[in-house]
């Protein structure tokens, strides 16, 4: 396989707040994770409790 070189340069990096981007965004996608949980019975009856993952110990054994 030959080597990988690029092509153009790497664009800079972005400004701003990163820290403060990077834990509102985790935040962020916790309240929506929660904001789920209400649906899982839902989720269940249609079978798309995959995103669940090994979280659920009773859908990790089945």
């Amino acid at each position: 396989m030959a080597k990988w070189t690029p092509k153009h340069e790497a664009p800079e990096p972005l400004e701003g707040p990163v820290v403060a981007t990077i834990t509102g965004g985790t935040i962020l996608w916790f309240v929506l994770f929660l904001a789920q949980l209400p649906f899982y019975g839902w989720f269940d009856d249609r079978d798309l409790t995959w995103w669940c993952g090994p979280a659920w110990p009773e859908r990790a054994s089945a």
